[in-house]
């Protein structure tokens, strides 16, 4: 977990970023430590359903650091400030939408259902295709993740355009395509003039998804996607047409998916080297590296040099009652022979018993400073302290709202009884609930700087 752009390159060379998969950058171990590519990602949404806390890949939730650091450096748009466009973009998008979105452009569950459907009779042989656990970590790279119109049509749409296209609902849907990118682009070209949908596919390094050659004619992700993307207003009627209905279907569209992710993980590598000037990467990371230690340093010479007088001194003053203990009066040695006698046939006889006394003074004094420096912190934290300007009682709570409804199974431990009504035993049971997610803003008094967080709470359904 490296939390953000910059500590990634502080370990790995830039070209690493095109197969790094976002899921290591969740919260829970047992998504982290799985290596095989399905299972991780079916761990990952486990986790998400069946634990309290929220972590999305993409950052369409503000749980995603990394991919927040990542969208800062290329389009200066962080989740903290999505409710309006960032200024080196509002020009190119305020007359057709108020602000943007972070999303997965290709989904993974859609395929996954569509491969178990496909192969009902051979449900193990899903998890045996190579190009589907390609795709199980594909999906969740930098190539796959991008910023969408918050609303195409923000003043009539009632629902995000995320929702929407992976969505489908009760009601009429104008935009559902089961998150199948080339069509999203489609809803999308629809909407806008040539002009808008060419700056769009530029800014956002969507290329490779488009025929730059033949009027910016999209790409379909499978053949049978071609009509659909001639159509002057695409029919969405049937959206169950869209999917793959056989093996080959299936692995035509996991093959041009995961063909177009790389291509463009490639293109926001290329374009990160050209915004922090990382071409020579190694030698670039190297130096950078030997500078950041070079700043640090003199803080961290004066701050170990105390730890060790410190750790010194408590070694000197331990040996003292060590000495005494033995029957040895220093005070009196002193006095008789002389600090500099004491301190020689103290250094002959007692050296062993100084870098024992020196070593546990140092690792006491050291356990001591980071424990202290992080209850610090929290203390600091639960004063209400300004990340930004660092001042304390700042915060202050301005909203606090509902942002996402999601049906779960809750266990329940349900108590047996007797005919005496005493309890015999338990069982285990899951009913259906609801766990329902929180938006949390903080805004400074002072700096105005704004804080979001998220938490859900479980209910069982009344």
């Amino acid at each position: 977990m490296f939390k953000s752009l910059n500590r990634f390159l502080e370990q790995n060379p830039i070209e690493d970023l095109v197969n790094y998969d976002i899921k290591n950058e969740s919260p829970w171990d047992e998504v982290n430590a799985e290596k095989a590519p399905i299972q991780k990602i079916q761990k990952y949404k486990d986790c998400n359903r069946n634990t309290s806390l929220s972590f999305d890949c993409d950052n369409s939730n503000g749980t995603c650091d990394f991919v927040d650091s990542i969208y800062k450096e290329l389009w200066g748009w962080s989740f903290r400030n999505r409710m309006n466009l960032p200024s080196e973009l509002y020009t190119k998008f305020n007359n057709d939408w108020d602000r943007l979105g972070s999303d997965t452009m290709n989904s993974f569950s859609t395929i996954y259902r569509q491969a178990i459907k496909i192969n009902s009779d051979n449900k193990s042989s899903v998890k045996q295709n190579k190009h589907l656990q390609k795709f199980a970590t594909l999906t969740h790279t930098i190539g796959n993740l991008t910023l969408v119109p918050f609303k195409i049509d923000f003043e009539n749409d009632k629902k995000s355009f995320n929702q929407y296209r992976g969505f489908r609902g009760n009601e009429t849907n104008k935009y559902f395509v089961y998150d199948f990118f080339d069509l999203s682009l489609k809803m999308i070209k629809e909407n806008v003039d040539p002009q808008t949908f060419k700056e769009y596919i530029e800014i956002f390094y969507l290329q490779d998804f488009v025929n730059m050659d033949d009027n910016y004619s999209i790409k379909p992700l499978l053949k049978k996607h071609k009509p659909l993307l001639a159509q002057n207003k695409m029919s969405l009627d049937k959206p169950e047409s869209f999917l793959p209905d056989h093996n080959d279907e299936l692995n035509e569209y996991l093959i041009n998916v995961n063909k177009l992710i790389m291509q463009r993980s490639n293109r926001l590598v290329n374009a990160l080297k050209n915004k922090l000037d990382l071409h020579d990467t190694e030698a670039t990371r190297e130096s950078n590296q030997s500078k950041r230690k070079i700043r640090k340093f003199p803080i961290k010479v004066i701050g170990w040099s105390l730890i060790v007088m410190v750790s010194f001194v408590i070694s000197i003053l331990l040996l003292f009652e060590f000495a005494e203990l033995e029957g040895i009066i220093i005070k009196n040695a002193i006095e008789q022979y002389g600090i500099l006698a004491v301190g020689t046939e103290i250094i002959q006889n007692y050296t062993t018993s100084i870098l024992i006394f020196f070593l546990f003074a140092f690792v006491i004094l050291f356990v001591l400073i980071k424990i202290s420096t992080v209850l610090f912190d929290m203390i600091l934290d639960k004063l209400g302290r300004c990340t930004s300007c660092h001042k304390l009682f700042a915060m202050k709570k301005v909203k606090n709202h509902l942002i996402n409804v999601a049906d779960i199974s809750i266990k329940k431990e349900l108590k047996q009884k007797n005919l005496n009504g005493e309890v015999i035993g338990t069982t285990e049971q899951y009913i259906p609930g609801k766990r329902k997610t929180y938006e949390m803003i903080h805004q400074c008094k002072y700096c105005k700087e704004k804080q979001v967080s998220s938490y859900s709470q479980n209910y069982e359904n009344v």
